[in-house]
């Protein structure tokens, strides 16, 4: 109804076009999010490799996609295992929450120690007012609306970040 709403001669419409066609984009996106996350990527085939070769793809990504200025890795990484098309839809989510959420420029980094590998996206955005380390996704009404998505891209990232034997966090 909304979209018909859109196509409709009337003035006072007319004069809210440009915002209910934001509201209709938001739509899509929180429902492809959520697509995403009721889909079951534990199916996915592994593969097993350095993500070096892969962040930097998605580095390429992130600047002819979405406008952004990576900072790429410049570390070899081990060969880990992992699922390609998740970790992607991971690492698309963090762009877009970056783009989306005014931040211009993200440096991609590692830390690696004898049992684990921390890959670290670090933005210019505004960040939350009030960080939470877990990542909590819960609406916040303190925040304003322009500042929080449905959190069902968080929902995600955890989700993919669980099933690659991991953890995701916010600093």
């Amino acid at each position: 109804r909304l979209l018909l709403v859109l196509h409709l001669p009337d003035a006072k419409l007319l004069a809210q076009k440009p915002a209910m066609i934001e509201d209709v984009a938001e739509m899509d996106e929180t429902l492809r999010k959520f697509l995403a996350l009721v889909r079951n990527d534990s199916q996915e085939r592994s593969v097993t490799g350095s993500l070096a070769p892969f962040l930097s793809a998605m580095a390429a990504i992130g600047r002819d996609r979405y406008g952004l200025d990576i900072v790429p890795l410049q570390i070899d990484l081990p060969p880990v295992v992992y699922k390609p098309l998740a970790l992607e839809r991971l690492v698309r989510n963090l762009f877009d929450n970056a783009a989306r959420y005014g931040a211009s420029r993200v440096r991609l980094g590692a830390i690696i120690t004898a049992t684990t590998i921390t890959i670290r996206f670090c933005d210019d955005g505004p960040g939350l007012p009030i960080a939470d380390p877990d990542g909590d996704t819960t609406p916040d009404p303190h925040i304003p609306p322009a500042h929080q998505g449905s959190g069902v891209g968080m929902l995600l990232c955890r989700r993919i970040a669980t099933l690659h034997g991991g953890t995701i966090s916010f600093t």
